[in-house]
């Protein structure tokens, strides 16, 4: 996927009215290690 499809699909994904049972939002509210980013993802 080219970027600026992976930025559309981020944009698409953002502006869904609520979460889904594939889709779940996060907020980092306090410290967050963003080398550690990855092992957030579930396959």
């Amino acid at each position: 996927m080219e970027q600026q499809e992976l930025m559309q699909l981020l944009n698409d994904l953002r502006a869904m009215p609520a979460e889904t049972e594939w889709l779940e939002f996060k907020e980092a509210k306090s410290t967050f290690d963003s080398g550690k980013i990855g092992n957030m993802f579930q396959p």
